[in-house]
């Protein structure tokens, strides 16, 4: 029994809606191929279209040779030298991994010459760098030693 001053809703039937109308109208008129193949198609009895063949576009990749853009050592060369202590060896880190960047985007735009011509610029500065830092090692060691003596 429902508790005290609770009164039940009074029961209430589920309706159906009403029928949709028939459907009347035809298939669609057909549509431009829009410079694809012709698509065949068939309808049958029951308004249903199948499409023997789907437009595609197709894309053509071609990969050809890259030039290397040395932005590894260029990367390495400059966080080198700014851990072992040679800023004057910048002068050539800092251009060097700018000449990498180019050679980079110049591989990425697909002109491989110019990508050949920054990385052996980019490479001339590393080598630069190598150079420069061994040679100031060298004279940095022939200094202690001459003054220890």
């Amino acid at each position: 029994p429902p508790p005290q001053g609770y009164q039940q809703p009074p029961p209430q039937g589920y309706q159906q809606p009403p029928a949709p109308p028939p459907y009347a109208a035809g298939p669609p008129p057909p549509q431009p191929n829009y410079g694809y193949g012709a698509a065949t198609a068939t309808t049958t009895n029951t308004n249903v279209v199948v499409v023997n063949q789907q437009p595609t576009r197709s894309a053509v990749v071609v990969a050809g040779p890259r030039a290397p853009d040395y932005m590894g050592l260029s990367v390495f060369m400059l966080i080198f030298c700014l851990i072992c202590g040679s800023p004057l060896a910048l002068i050539c880190t800092i251009p060097a991994v700018v000449f990498a960047n180019m050679a980079k985007e110049d591989n990425a735009n697909g002109d491989v010459e110019s990508a050949r011509r920054h990385a052996r610029i980019a490479l001339f500065l590393n080598l630069g760098t190598v150079g420069y830092a061994v040679i100031a090692y060298i004279a940095l060691i022939i200094a202690v030693v001459a003054i220890s003596v």
